[in-house]
């Protein structure tokens, strides 16, 4: 399966105004798989903000519509309400009311989610829940892909359970400013997945996207020569990609 592996400005992160752009530039990432013969586009947790449950089913419901008109799969997320990472409580993470989403809408239209996310660190995430492996597993291009939102990929508990299911590719579509545990991580899912672990999220400056490979090297990989902006009153919006066949 070839894949567009995609990098976003945080210029509008969060911010349910950003929306209407947001949507141009899925229009143009769309184009750019297809010129590229891919068969799914990976995007940051995030991308969309919603202002509640209903306008995020809408969105999404949008989505998926553009997901079938291109015939391509889209992997990301979408927040609602006053998402912020630093307001998270381990309470929040208990109750399983974490205001973060992650979703899969297919080249048919066919949405799989909305999925809470269920934790954020490697600290607040419950170690007595089963990690929900099965409904994060989906096929995808006639292969079976395996979804891990942001802060899961800290979670040694949910590596292990998508190990059991032996997926072809881990997506891991974050939020942003994940830190210096990133690649660590991904590497641990790998360990435990034997397969490729692609990741996607928001930064400040247009720099590369990270991946780690069958053999279980890191691969980052610069945008520098392909990425595209819009202007805007408080600076450039912009987004890149990388192709990448997993």
């Amino acid at each position: 399966m070839r894949v567009l592996q995609t990098l976003v400005s945080k210029d509008g992160f969060r911010d349910s105004a950003h929306n209407g752009l947001r949507f141009r530039a899925l229009d143009a990432l769309l184009a750019i798989a297809k010129t590229n013969k891919c068969q799914s586009i990976q995007l940051p947790m995030g991308f969309l903000f919603a202002t509640g449950e209903v306008d995020r089913d809408q969105l999404l419901d949008r989505v998926a519509n553009e997901a079938r008109g291109a015939s391509m799969t889209l992997i990301g997320g979408i927040d609602i309400d006053a998402a912020s990472k630093h307001d998270v409580t381990k309470a929040d993470v208990l109750a399983q009311n974490l205001p973060y989403f992650g979703f899969v809408a297919n080249g048919r239209g066919q949405l799989f989610g909305p999925w809470r996310q269920t934790s954020t660190t490697s600290t607040n995430y419950d170690p007595q829940q089963v990690f929900p492996n099965r409904e994060r597993t989906v096929t995808v291009a006639g292969v079976e892909v395996s979804v891990l939102l942001c802060g899961e990929i800290f979670n040694p508990n949910a590596a292990t359970a998508l190990g059991t299911m032996r997926p072809a590719v881990v997506f891991t579509p974050g939020h942003a400013s994940m830190g210096m545990g990133l690649i660590p991580a991904l590497q641990r899912v790998h360990a435990s997945t034997i397969c490729p672990v692609l990741h996607s999220h928001h930064v400040v400056n247009a720099e590369s996207t990270h991946a780690i490979a069958a053999n279980g090297q890191h691969d980052s990989r610069s945008i520098a020569k392909s990425w595209r902006y819009e202007p805007m009153s408080g600076g450039p919006f912009w987004y890149g990609w990388t192709v990448r066949d997993v």
